[in-house]
């Protein structure tokens, strides 16, 4: 339930927040890391780069997760933590690896997600 409730809340931020900053993606024109159009990501999915919402529901997931299994099963956490932190970079790495976000974008996503996750758990 608490990796449901961070992945909505996480994943609700990013899609308003990159519909908002309206950031060109990079399969758009590789020389634009700094193009931002507000608002321009509502009416185009070229522009709604930042920040990845891919990677900010795979940190919010995998910091869920592990918080829990820390928890309520501190023994299985040595497994669990490194798994799921590790499979939650690769979806970031498979962002930039398909041209579609930039690293900045990863990196805010991820760190997002992951604060969305400690705060549902803090509030839970």
């Amino acid at each position: 339930m608490y990796t449901g409730e961070a992945v909505v809340l996480g994943g609700g931020v990013a899609e308003l927040m990159k519909r908002a900053a309206g950031r060109s993606r990079p399969k758009v024109d590789s020389l634009a890391v700094h193009s931002f159009h507000a608002g321009k990501g509502f009416s185009n999915d070229d522009f709604g780069s930042f920040p990845s919402a891919e990677t900010t529901i795979a940190f919010a997931a995998a910091t869920a997760s592990s918080r829990y299994v820390s928890r309520e099963w501190p023994h299985a956490s040595y497994i669990v933590t490194p798994a799921a932190y590790t499979l939650a970079t690769l979806a970031g790495l498979s962002r930039l690896y398909k041209n579609e976000h930039w690293a900045s974008d990863v990196v805010t996503g991820a760190v997002l997600g992951t604060a969305a996750a400690v705060e549902f758990d803090r509030w839970n």
